[in-house]
């Protein structure tokens, strides 16, 4: 699939799909240590086999590789940007100037230099890494050494996004000295600059990582291990928690406030973000139903997303257009087209032709689409159509969506990250005629998106960007092929007894323990 467009196909999938295998950071022993006071016990549902985070295209991945590594500038739960590797930064036109932090080393012991910075960020935009994120930095022309302490960057045209692409994990920044002389291979092994190091990893098991003694904030840190294990089963996840085996741990189930209720010593916290769930719709394969865009605008009027929500998310979670609603500037879903939640508006928009049968995947990843599904299939039946739903095989379900040219479906439940500036997400819909992306199977060209996307990424006041986004969010829920639901949430679970730190309320690039070099340990 490419990755032209910038996108992060389905980034909570498990990547059980994946034939990747590691040949570093294999383990020196088979044991889990148990909470004990000296090692913070973290309990997650999915590994990787992704290691360099310039390449990695799932959160389970930006989340360990964000242990290890360091950008130039990182976000707080507000969306704002703040200092990182660089301790300052001035914008000058379309050109920006970092002064990184003194006393930064790679965990091998080697000072961080603007030589760095600069080999990492423009290995980032060769096209021979294979990044897709490559195509959220904008349109960047030159990056320099202003000397060793200073890093320029400078870009064509003004880019909103810019700093808040640099925040994140994929354009960490890497031992370029190490990468160049052959002693490190980002694609097996991590040296970064970040709070720790890898000790050891057993595939779908654990990670142990052990505190990074040269790091930056090591005399602020209280955490000096860290055990990750991988427990895709919630319920064993949950008697962690409760047997005090695990310290924290993480929920994509929407249920999981409820059922971590009453667990003793126990707090939960509902975390927002800006990933979207999508109802995609096949527009491209001529034997889908929603090759007609009447059908497509008709299912989407049908769809009530606040009881969406209500039933099937638990109550978490924002209604939302393709520009994720919760981050600041983003368009109101409420004046949108197709987003009435009234099935006669939906017969109406078919003028006498039948609403359509069809069937509706659930992919089996997550345990929130198989609800979301059934809420639809309410929805539609209400406005005439017939929706049966099937949840296919891990491998089925890639292949018919995003290998197949045509995709060989009707409509799928999926998610998408929004990232942390509302104009970042939108670009996924971007179809352009003749150029391959991983939508290709199953989308059409919406036209004026890609313009209306330029004029909110290179707005210079906030007014004109929100104003272009809302005519971006207009235009995707006109064409329909893209249906935005709801902003998804996750849950996290804290032993209270054992840990004192606070989960942040929001994350924009699923890094629930951003803030892990603040927390302390108890006991």
């Amino acid at each position: 699939m490419s990755t032209s467009r910038g996108h992060a196909l389905t980034v909570g999938l498990l990547l059980t799909t994946t034939v990747l295998a590691l040949t570093a950071c294999t383990p020196s022993s088979q044991s889990t240590p148990s909470s004990n006071g000296s090692t913070l016990v973290i309990a997650d549902g999915a590994d990787t086999t992704e290691m360099n985070p310039q390449t990695s295209l799932y959160d389970s991945s930006w989340r360990i590789e964000d242990m290890v590594y360091d950008s130039l500038v990182t976000t707080d739960d507000k969306s704002d940007i703040l200092p990182s590797l660089a301790e300052s930064w001035i914008q000058d036109g379309n050109s920006y100037v970092f002064t990184l932090r003194d006393g930064v080393k790679f965990s091998n012991g080697r000072a961080l230099t603007a030589d760095d910075v600069v080999g990492s960020l423009q290995m980032l935009l060769d096209p021979a890494t294979g990044s897709y994120w490559a195509s959220q930095l904008g349109p960047v022309t030159a990056i320099t050494a202003v000397n060793d302490k200073t890093v320029r960057i400078d870009l064509s045209a003004p880019y909103t996004p810019f700093l808040a692409a640099l925040a994140s994990t994929s354009a960490a920044i890497l031992p370029m000295k190490e990468y160049q002389d052959g002693t490190f291979d980002p694609s097996t092994e991590m040296l970064g600059t970040g709070p720790f190091v890898v000790d050891s990893h057993t595939q779908d098991q654990e990670w142990q990582f052990s505190a990074n003694p040269g790091y930056w904030g090591a005399a602020d840190m209280d955490v000096k291990a860290v055990t990750l294990k991988i427990v895709p089963d919630d319920s064993a996840r949950i008697a962690g928690l409760r047997n005090g085996s695990v310290d924290i741990a993480y929920f994509a189930n929407p249920d999981a406030p409820t059922l971590l209720n009453g667990v003793q010593n126990v707090e939960t916290t509902v975390q927002g973000s800006s990933d979207t769930y999508w109802l995609i719709l096949n527009a491209a394969n001529p034997d889908s139903p929603f090759a007609d865009k009447a059908q497509r605008q008709a299912l989407a009027t049908a769809i009530n997303r606040d009881g969406l929500i209500d039933t099937a998310l638990a109550g978490a979670g924002e209604a939302t257009g393709i520009s994720p609603a919760t981050l600041p500037g983003s368009c109101s879903p409420d004046s949108l087209p197709t987003y009435d939640a009234d099935p006669a508006a939906a017969t109406n928009i078919l003028d006498g032709s039948a609403a359509a049968s069809f069937n509706l995947m659930a992919p089996p990843y997550l345990t929130s689409f198989k609800p979301i599904a059934q809420y639809l299939q309410q929805d539609a039946q209400a406005a005439g159509f017939n929706a049966t739903i099937e949840t296919p095989e891990m491998g089925d379900y890639v292949d018919r969506v995003y290998t197949q040219n045509p995709a060989d479906f009707d409509a799928v439940i999926d998610y998408f990250a929004g990232y942390l500036s509302p104009a970042m997400a939108p670009a996924n819909a971007v179809v352009i005629p003749g150029e391959t992306s991983e939508f290709s199977g199953f989308a059409v060209e919406t036209p004026g998106l890609a313009d209306a996307l330029a004029a909110a990424t290179s707005a210079t006041d906030t007014a004109s960007e929100t104003a272009a986004l809302q005519t971006a969010c207009e235009l995707v829920a006109e064409n329909a092929f893209i249906i935005p639901l709801a902003t998804k949430s996750t849950t996290i679970g804290v032993r209270t007894d054992r840990v004192d730190g606070t989960i942040p309320a929001f994350d924009g690039y699923d890094i629930y323990l951003r803030n892990i070099t603040t927390y302390a340990l108890k006991g």
